[in-house]
């Protein structure tokens, strides 16, 4: 059977993270984080960062032991059992597909803003073919898209953070170093700062997909968690400085009229319409750039199922004979994530994505622990058994934490792959397949 082509660098891989996870999601966010963690939004960040620190290794470590584009259905049919593969599949599934859907509204809805001559369904089909050929083309054509976005996202926080500390040094009332917007004692209380933590770590989902290129990536294996955490560090120091800086400007979170349009307050009296341009463009290339990692992510997985025969192989395993990529399940991914945007609202996409790559992220830590089990590893415990267990802690009381409607539709989803799978065993001929051997488990 063909194969994916590794084309892609260890920069490609670290730049995909980026884009993945979004670099101005701190900044969408500042509002919400700032009341939930009542004026404590820099330590609820760093205690997310720290808790997914955790689930990033996980995934890191099963990355090195199995390099599959499958990712978390790989890590847990080969770490726990086919059965746990399948559903850690299928839930992530349900992320990467109203994931795009919710990034083309997005992107969609801010362009329309910027010209509104041009209706909305039109900029929804634009952006969708952008995606698409983004895509279709080759994961080294994405990449080179990544990077150019990449590029933009960086200049458009530089800006961003330039003109807020030109603002706070320039105004008496403020100074550039102050400790209470790292820790307000006035206000602290260890629960709102963790719901505030329930609600950053979302800003980091996305680096997952970076598992799902393994097979397209000439990095070695086991440097493929390096990347992962290289991501997560880098987009950890952009959410504190961009946080920090935008908790000076308002140094009182209970001044701010409508949470989620804060940070628009923040950029129009730190930079005026010029930064309010800026920071626009910026959204909607995230929005893209975000859309074309997850729709790529999204694609491999599918591959990968029906590689495995989990899903039907003459669809789902083809690989186009150019440019090496599942070109039918781009195709698929991208006329579903059209009809989502047509239909729905911003809100409801974005709630109902998190079920998904939380159950996913369980049952990877899960995956660690078990795996370790069965290969009888007595040495590296904190590696192999304490730090995936907190990993599995937190991303399983997050999971519950959700809204009902999020829970009832993700459950209901995982009913209707009960149904799938069953059905693709009894009628499709699926066989369980079984964990290859890793070269090794440790470092």
């Amino acid at each position: 059977m063909e194969s994916l082509k590794r084309t892609l660098s260890f920069r490609d891989l670290i730049v995909f993270g980026l884009i993945a996870m979004n670099p101005m999601a701190s900044l969408s966010m500042y509002g919400l984080s700032a009341f939930r963690s009542e004026g404590n939004p820099i330590l609820s960040y760093i205690i997310a960062f720290v808790a997914v620190l955790f689930t990033a290794m996980s995934f890191g470590k099963m990355a090195g032991l199995f390099p599959s584009s499958g990712s978390s259905y790989t890590f847990a049919s080969k770490g726990i059992h086919p059965t746990a593969g399948f559903y850690a599949g299928w839930t992530m599934l349900l992320d990467y597909v109203l994931i795009p859907g919710g990034c083309l509204l997005g992107a969609s809805l801010y362009l329309h803003v910027l010209i509104p001559a041009v209706p909305l369904w039109a900029w929804i089909l634009l952006v969708n073919v952008i995606v698409l050929l983004a895509n279709y083309f080759g994961v080294q054509v994405a990449a080179k898209f990544n990077t150019i976005m990449t590029v933009y996202l960086l200049f458009a926080i530089a800006a961003f953070l330039g003109a807020a500390i030109y603002y706070i040094v320039t105004n008496e009332a403020l100074i550039l170093f102050d400790t209470k917007a790292v820790y307000n004692s006035d206000t602290f209380g260890v629960a709102p700062v963790i719901s505030g933590a329930a609600l950053a770590i979302m800003c980091y989902f996305g680096f997952d997909a970076m598992t799902t290129l393994s097979e397209e990536t000439n990095t070695p294996p086991k440097k493929i968690g390096k990347a992962i955490l290289i991501a997560i560090s880098l987009l950890t120091v952009l959410f504190l400085a961009t946080t920090y800086v935008s908790s000076l400007v308002i140094p009182d979170y209970t001044s701010i009229s409508d949470p989620e349009t804060a940070i628009s307050d923040v950029i129009l009296t730190v930079g005026g319409q010029a930064l309010q341009l800026i920071i626009l463009v910026g959204m909607i290339v995230s929005y893209v750039g975000l859309s074309v990692a997850v729709q790529s992510s999204a694609s491999r997985l599918l591959y990968a199922k029906g590689r495995d025969n989990i899903l039907p192989r003459k669809f789902f395993g083809y690989l186009h004979p150019k440019t090496k990529t599942p070109t039918r399940s781009i195709l698929l991914l991208s006329l579903t994530s059209i009809l989502l945007p047509l239909s729905s609202n911003l809100l409801l996409l974005t709630e109902l994505s998190s079920f998904g790559g939380l159950c996913g992220f369980v049952l990877v830590n899960l995956a660690v622990i078990v795996h370790a089990v069965k290969s009888k590893q007595r040495s590296g415990w904190l590696r192999h058994y304490l730090l995936p267990s907190l990993g599995f802690i937190v991303t399983l009381y997050i999971l519950f934490g959700l809204s009902d409607l999020a829970k009832i539709v993700g459950f209901g989803w995982i009913i209707v792959g009960t149904v799938v799978y069953l059905a693709s065993r009894k009628f499709g001929g699926v066989r369980e397949h079984h964990p290859m051997e890793p070269a090794a488990l440790a470092d």
